[in-house]
């Protein structure tokens, strides 16, 4: 019985393989082509985009750190001056004023 079953189920395995459909493999390559493609595309612009993101925090840390060094020239080689020491004064003689006062209008 078991012989027979087995038998069966063998011919009906082989009766299902012989009366599958063939299976058009260029269209299914043109399927994977077209995937292959999509996803070296999208590789491509996820690459592109993480250059950028990169590139721009890149800049901002770079621009930081150039705006604290040159501050720190700036305080380190330019300072300002001393005052001056005060001049001494010059010595004037007054001179006495002999004439009269008179009105200006008469």
């Amino acid at each position: 019985m078991k012989r027979g079953l087995i038998h069966i189920i063998g011919i009906g395995f082989l009766l299902m393989l012989c009366t599958a459909q063939t299976v058009d493999w260029k269209k299914d390559q043109d399927v994977l082509d077209g995937i292959e493609a999509k996803l070296e595309a999208f590789r491509a612009r996820k690459i592109r985009e993480c250059k950028e993101k990169a590139l721009k925090e890149a800049i901002v840390k770079v621009d930081s750190l150039l705006k604290i060094s040159a501050g720190q020239l700036k305080k380190d080689s330019i300072r300002k001056p001393f005052r001056p020491a005060r001049p001494n004064a010059p010595g004037f003689e007054v001179a006495l004023d002999s004439t009269p006062i008179v009105p200006i209008i008469k």
